[in-house]
């Protein structure tokens, strides 16, 4: 069952008494809240702040009626039961670690949908403390040599592939800058850490879409049924990984879903420090298909989706299905 967790992962209450409608009478603009917010960020350095919200039928709450955390409704605002908040304050980029920016999400479980980098990196902490290997080293093991993805590689290059190793770039207001070379990713390593080349990452979709030559190879690293329940949509989601809209309808356990596609189509996408990706892949069709830039455009604000033209190659891409 561990291992299957691991293989899958792809969270304290205080309670206390008193009468909910007091909050009505203090509730403060919402700037002021996020303003105690990013107060609270900035003195945790490069910690991260989870609250939880008490349950409504929790201790004293099941008897005397639900009263809102103070803390709590001090960050927030907040008076409804059984909500979470993470709060992750903004770092710089020093030397070969990776920058952050000021990150927090706060809504209850379950209700929406939002991208979460701190998330990703919470699930690697916790495959590093039930397999007791260091993150990459536990990916190393069980998922790249498996795979054979033999050149993919976390963060800084090894010296024997530095030749093949690319360059990436910023365009803003029509001038190219050159992004960090080699960017150390730190703590974030589960996040953005990783390096693969094409031909590895064919092999890696080889192994998403499945096929009968590598059953074994592909079960060892993660059962199909198990692939399968990643796959099956958890909650809406009308924009993707990168904030782009008219891509994807849902999310599962990491994979976004198009459901308006007549097959399952499935995928996933990111930047980091200039570089672009995205995967698209229809297993029912054994199909699939990579997409990479090494330059990623800045756009001016409320720049219409239509002239950008990540937007319009992974419209075309999209077609080829």
């Amino acid at each position: 069952m561990t291992r299957r967790i691991l293989a899958t992962l792809v969270v304290a209450i205080l309670l206390t008494l008193a009468i909910p409608t007091l909050y009505a009478l203090d509730r403060q603009s919402n700037a002021d809240y996020r303003a105690r917010r990013q107060a609270l960020a900035a003195k945790t350095g490069t910690g991260v702040v989870i609250l939880f919200a008490p349950m409504e039928a929790e201790g004293p709450n099941d008897l005397y009626g639900f009263r809102q955390n103070d803390d709590f409704f001090y960050l927030t605002g907040w008076t409804e039961p059984g909500a979470a908040i993470l709060i992750a304050g903004a770092a710089e980029a020093i030397g070969n670690n990776a920058a952050r920016p000021y990150t927090e999400i706060l809504f209850k479980p379950g209700s929406k949908f939002s991208y979460s980098n701190p998330g990703i990196i919470f699930l690697g902490k916790i495959i590093e403390k039930l397999s007791g290997d260091d993150y990459e080293v536990y990916i190393d093991k069980n998922i790249l040599k498996p795979l054979e993805m033999y050149h993919t590689y976390f963060d800084a290059t090894p010296y024997h592939l530095l030749k093949y190793r690319s360059a990436s770039y910023y365009v803003e207001n029509g001038k190219r800058t050159t992004a960090r070379f080699d960017a150390n990713t730190g703590i974030t390593v589960s996040n953005s850490g990783l390096n693969s080349p094409l031909p590895d990452m064919i092999r890696y979709l080889s192994f998403l879409v499945g096929g009968p030559s590598k059953k074994d190879v592909y079960d060892g690293v993660l059962k199909r049924s198990s692939l399968e329940e990643m796959w099956q949509p958890q909650i809406k989601a009308s924009v993707d990984a990168n904030g782009n809209a008219d891509f994807t309808t849902d999310i599962g356990l990491i994979f976004f879903l198009d459901q308006r596609v007549p097959t399952q189509h499935l995928g996933h996408g990111g930047d980091q420090n200039g570089f672009i990706s995205y995967i698209d892949f229809e297993p029912k069709k054994s199909a699939a298909s990579i997409m990479v830039f090494n330059t990623n455009v800045l756009y001016p604000d409320n720049t219409p989706a239509e002239k950008d033209v990540v937007f319009r190659l992974r419209k075309a891409e999209r077609k080829l299905f």
